[in-house]
Parts: C-alpha cells; structure tokens; sequence
C-alpha cells in the first residue's frame, strides 16, 4: 500500500546544546514517540503510513535526530551525536 506524504508542519526545539531539533505532532490521545533508524528521518513514519494510521488514537510525535532530517547537525561531532534523547525531548515541552 502506498500512503503519500501528508502535509507536515515542522517546528523546531533547541536543546540543551542549542542543536535545532525537527519534530512534527499529528492526531490526538495519549503522545507516542516515533523515532527513525540510522540513516532514516521522521519523514519515513509518514511515508511508510504509520502516522495516518496512529493519528486516530495517538498523538504522534515524530523527531528528528540530531543531524538527520531536517535537525541541525551538533558542533561536536564526538559528544554532540551521542547526547540522550532524553535531553532533546525535554526541550519539546517547553516550546
């Protein structure tokens, strides 16, 4: 089956090492997190058809990592693309 791209509105939160992080949040309920594989962006979950058919019962949330996508790529290569998810979703709540 092929699901096009559905119409994303991409914002930005920075993290705590001020690396512009891409996620988009379609739908409504309780929040699922979708994030991407090496190589991949949040892109892939909307091609793929996953978002289409969660948005009814979730809200989802689809990030970018760090320099993947549409994220800024960190300064510190070595530190800058290990730093936890965590750190960078904190950031989202308060955007």
């Amino acid at each position: 089956m092929l699901y096009l791209l559905q119409s994303m509105t991409t914002k930005f939160a920075i993290s705590p090492d001020q690396t512009r992080i891409a996620y988009d949040i379609t739908g409504a309920g309780p929040a699922i997190l979708l994030v991407h594989g090496g190589g991949g962006s949040r892109h892939d979950w909307h091609t793929g058809g996953y978002v289409q058919r969660l948005q009814d019962e979730f809200q989802v949330i689809c990030v970018d990592l760090r320099g993947h996508g549409e994220s800024d790529k960190p300064t510190d290569r070595v530190s800058g693309f290990s730093l936890p998810i965590s750190a960078s979703l904190s950031s989202l709540s308060n955007s």
